[in-house]
């Protein structure tokens, strides 16, 4: 079962860290976030645990597939404090769910049905903390080809002031086999209100971004992402 596989590999890992840690004093408080993806057949299993982040791209719009696990977006389901006491808060980096804290940990996974000429896009919050959503979504689809694409975010990132590390991987899907073979039972999915961010108006990508500029203006759409269980 590829869910059960995918959830195994990062419970493993997970462990390894915290084992580690525990043997080793200068390793205490030792920890990690996680992305992954895996493709079968016309699907993608995404896994994580923490604030890296799966972005799909489909015609245009670009949509957070992953949940982050951090204070921030917590508060934000809360709705309880004001976006500038969030992110002015000393709490605000902090995360609620990694690899290595404790012997066990949570992994959510989501099951995307994939289309023709779709765009996957798997990173650490050193790219989104330093380029909004739409800039990231406009350079993909005006360099196409996933190696440029990787190398043209990381540029503008760490030009914008990149303070963490930055990491990224594209797939692009050029083909869509057969259906998945992958299977959920209904009683283990729950659909998933996705936002889909309008796209952004087409214009030239500049080298350093304002990040006053845009606006995050977003509007749901029926999507062909589930969460399993």
């Amino acid at each position: 079962h590829y869910q059960e596989a995918m959830q195994n590999g990062i419970q493993t890992a997970n462990r390894e860290i915290f084992q580690m840690a525990a043997e080793d004093t200068n390793l205490t408080g030792m920890g990690t976030t996680v992305v992954a993806a895996l493709m079968v057949d016309s699907c993608a299993l995404i896994s994580n645990v923490g604030d890296s982040r799966a972005y799909l791209i489909r015609e245009g719009r670009i949509t957070q597939v992953s949940e982050d696990h951090s204070w921030k977006a917590e508060q934000r389901k809360l709705n309880l404090l004001t976006e500038e006491e969030i992110v002015e808060s000393p709490f605000r980096h902090t995360i609620t769910r990694s690899l290595g804290f404790e012997s066990d940990v949570k992994v959510d996974t989501f099951l995307v049905n994939l289309h023709r000429n779709d765009y996957l896009l798997l990173c650490t919050d050193g790219l989104y903390e330093s380029l909004p959503d739409e800039y990231m979504q406009r350079i993909i689809l005006k360099n196409k080809k996933p190696e440029k694409i990787c190398h043209r975010l990381i540029k503008l990132a760490n030009k914008n002031g990149g303070h963490d590390n930055i990491t990224v991987v594209i797939a692009h899907v050029l083909e869509v086999p057969p259906p998945a073979r992958v299977k959920e039972s209904p009683a283990d999915t729950v659909k998933l209100d996705i936002k889909l961010k309008e796209s952004a108006e087409k214009q030239p990508v500049p080298d350093t971004v304002d990040l006053g500029e845009l606006e995050r203006e977003r509007k749901p759409s029926p999507s062909d992402t589930v969460k399993l269980g």
